[in-house]
């Protein structure tokens, strides 16, 4: 569903905030079948290239291990799903509006496995 958002602000997600039980129940709403949209995979495929390269140019930095392992157990099979991504969700694509918490600027939608980022639906 589409609609006006007048007013309002980006949630605040610190520890203790007022927000975060509103943003926990926009973000446990499932989103609906995927359809045509393009696999999650297709976004991480690109990061994985970029990573890939970058760990190719032995780039040792703090977390380089980290990398390099979540990059060698990365399968990308395992994301394709049907379900609703938003794929960009951080604090300020988080409306708190009224009594309700908006997910918005769903310039990335995709579809994938749900666990692989936090899926929504637009709110209202």
């Amino acid at each position: 569903m589409f609609e006006f958002i007048g007013g309002g602000r980006s949630a605040d997600l610190s520890p203790g905030s007022p927000d975060v039980p509103g943003v926990n129940d926009a973000v446990s709403r499932l989103g609906g079948p995927g359809g045509a949209l393009p696999c999650v995979s297709v976004n991480l495929d690109v990061l994985q290239k970029t990573a890939a390269a970058l760990l190719g140019e032995n780039l040792r930095g703090r977390w380089w291990g980290m990398y390099a392992e979540a990059l060698e157990g990365l399968s990308l099979e395992s994301l394709r799903g049907e379900t609703l991504l938003h794929y960009d969700l951080h604090s300020g694509n988080l409306h708190v509006a009224g009594q309700g918490v908006y997910v918005i600027d769903w310039s990335f939608l995709c579809r994938g496995q749900g666990w692989s980022t936090p899926r929504c639906s637009f709110l209202g």
